[in-house]
C-alpha cells in the first residue's frame, strides 16, 4: 500500500503535517527556553513572592504547551490510522476485482506470510491495479468528508 501512488501521496501529506508540527514545537520550545532564562535572570532582582509567581505562571504555560503538543501528536497519529483504514476500504474493491479476474481465492499481506514461493507474490500487479484506479487523495478534504459522513450516520 505504501508503494502505490496514493499510499505515497498520503504518507507525503502526513509527513508534511508532522514536519510542520515539529517546526512549530521547536519554535515554541525556543521561546519557552528564552522565557525561562529571563525569569532565572530576574531571580535576584525580583522579590521572592514575585519570582515564585513568575515561576508558577511559567510552569502553567509549560504544562499547557506540553498538553497541546501531545494533542497535536495524537491528532497526526489518529489521522494516519484513519487514513490507512479508509484507504484499505477504498482498495478492497480493487483487490476483490483483481482476485475475481485472476481466479485467486485469497490475498494475504506480505508481512503475514512466513514462507511462500516467489512466483506467488502479486504485489507489483496489485500496486499497478491500485495506481490505475486511485491516483491521489487530498488528506484534509478526504478526512473531512469521511468524518462528516460518520457524523451524519450517527445522528
Amino acid at each position: 500500500m505504501n508503494q502505490s501512488i496514493v499510499g505515497k501521496s498520503l504518507n507525503s501529506q502526513l509527513d508534511k503535517i508532522h514536519k510542520a508540527n515539529l517546526d512549530e514545537f521547536k519554535k515554541n520550545e525556543e521561546d519557552l527556553k528564552k522565557e525561562e532564562d529571563l525569569i532565572l535572570s530576574q531571580k535576584n532582582v525580583l522579590s521572592e513572592k514575585d519570582y515564585k509567581n513568575k515561576v508558577n505562571l511559567f510552569k502553567e504555560k509549560l504544562n499547557s504547551y506540553k498538553k497541546k503538543r501531545q494533542e497535536k501528536i495524537d491528532l497526526v497519529t489518529k489521522k494516519r490510522m484513519s487514513a490507512t483504514a479508509n484507504l484499505l476500504k477504498e482498495i478492497n474493491p480493487i483487490l476483490s476485482d483483481y482476485s475475481k479476474k485472476n481466479g485467486i481465492s485469497i490475498i494475504l499481506r506480505k508481512q503475514d506470510i512466513v514462507l511462500a514461493k516467489t512466483n506467488l507474490d502479486i504485489t507489483k500487479q496489485i500496486i499497478e491495479a491500485i495506481d490505475l484506479k486511485i491516483k491521489k487523495i487530498n488528506l484534509n478534504w478526504w478526512l473531512k468528508t469521511h468524518f462528516l459522513k460518520i457524523k451524519v450516520q450517527l445522528h
